[in-house]
């Protein structure tokens, strides 16, 4: 906490892209005049418009198979693993639904809970069809052809794009 205060001794003023952020420089005894919330945003015109990838046809899907999807961060806190336990009980029910996990870990101290959730989808039981797609560039791209959007995290997102880009 002390290492925060004096690297932001000199700054004026810090944006944070989102209320938890601020709040959390408020909890690190930032002054609050001097941070000032300004949200990211999502620029679509920036994405290709053509999918490099039919996800049903990828999957080998029908139309009307509905997709569930969870993307992002490969982390224990986005959870990916909560995600899978939902997958399995909404199976329990006769369903045709595939879910689908889009992303892969940014930092290597995941790692290992990748390996876990990789575990996790092998062991899951038979009726739940859960598919790991990895990390994909235009992850956006695929976003628009799920039928749902589950955003999983157990702990407090600062600012969850995965929202803003499945509402775009």
């Amino acid at each position: 906490m002390l290492l925060v205060r004096w690297a932001t001794q000199s700054i004026d003023s810090i944006i944070c892209v989102s209320r938890a952020v601020r709040q959390n420089m408020l909890d690190l005894g930032i002054s609050g005049g001097r941070c000032h919330v300004i949200y990211n945003t999502y620029m679509s015109s920036r994405v290709p418009s053509d999918p490099e990838t039919d996800l049903r046809e990828e999957l080998g899907l029908d139309a009307d198979t509905p997709i569930v999807g969870c993307v992002g961060q490969i982390a224990e806190w986005k959870g990916q693993e909560l995600f899978i336990q939902a997958a399995q009980i909404v199976s329990t029910v006769p369903t045709p639904a595939h879910f689908v996990i889009i992303g892969d870990v940014v930092d290597s101290k995941e790692i290992e809970y990748r390996t876990k959730m990789l575990r996790a989808i092998d062991e899951t039981k038979k009726g739940c069809k859960i598919h790991w797609l990895g990390y994909r560039p235009y992850a956006s791209q695929i976003i628009g052809q799920m039928d749902v959007i589950v955003h999983a995290s157990s702990k407090e997102d600062p600012l969850p794009t995965i929202i803003i880009e499945a509402m775009s």
